[in-house]
């Protein structure tokens, strides 16, 4: 079972991951990332402070948003925690490039991502959807776990348009191609595109917006065999309830 979330930064895609995680128990929980540092323990190619050390930086990566004092509070801890282990996530990257190196030479969908405008921010962004993609390739592969992703490759999409101008055709090459979730969770509240493009101007808030609607109808479009859920505040509990049950 993978379940992923769409939506714009600050949508409140983190806490309601924190929140499901928090009320469905007795399920092991893993992300894309944490799916490959197990991945990676199991086979000896890591220590256990290399794990640990690549599971806090996964903890604070999913918390980051989060402008709750006390989960601020936390990110500090972790922050501390992490300069204690005497490794790098340079290190460890390079070792989970090594190792899965076959995988991101042979997948097409990754081949088409390299096809991209490079710049420095949308490398990162494809660095990101390439330990994706790896993190979804090994839960095909162990079915014995969730992967409950407040962010994914959906996401990624959106990453992309974000730094990029992104055609349609390109959107929709993306989606058609992409690894795709069993559970997508959309995100998708006005008055959180409006503060998001509040800074832009005039004629760059419409081609966003006019490009964000647009990436919205297409996932509908590509993502016909994904169950897909519209998040809000009052549907957050039967979200919550269907959940348990496609779980179970």
């Amino acid at each position: 079972m993978i379940i992923e979330m769409f939506g714009l930064p600050y949508s409140g895609k983190s806490n309601f991951a924190l929140y499901v995680i928090k009320k469905i128990k007795n399920y092991e929980f893993y992300s894309y990332r944490s799916i490959i540092y197990k991945d990676l323990l199991d086979d000896n190619k890591i220590n256990y402070i290399e794990y640990f050390y690549l599971k806090l930086i996964e903890k604070r990566r999913e918390q980051i948003h989060n402008n709750n004092f006390f989960f601020q509070f936390k990110i500090l801890l972790l922050n501390f925690l992490i300069l204690l282990f005497p490794t790098s996530y340079e290190k460890t990257a390079s070792i989970i490039n090594t190792n899965y190196k076959s995988f991101l030479k042979k997948n097409s969908f990754l081949r088409f991502l390299h096809l991209t405008k490079k710049n420095e921010n949308v490398i990162k962004v494809i660095n990101w959807i390439e330990q994706e993609t790896i993190g979804y390739n090994l839960s095909k592969k162990k079915k014995d776990h969730v992967l409950f992703n407040s962010e994914g490759i959906i996401q990624r999409c959106l990453s992309l348009l974000i730094r990029l101008d992104l055609s349609e055709s390109n959107m929709n090459k993306f989606l058609s191609i992409c690894p795709k979730p069993d559970i997508l969770i959309i995100f998708n509240d006005t008055k959180i595109l409006k503060k998001f493009t509040a800074n832009m101007n005039a004629k760059k808030r419409k081609i966003f917006l006019k490009k964000f609607n647009l990436l919205i109808k297409l996932i509908e479009k590509n993502l016909k065999k994904v169950k897909i859920f519209q998040f809000s505040l009052e549907n957050r509990e039967q979200i919550l309830s269907d959940l348990r049950t496609y779980i179970r």
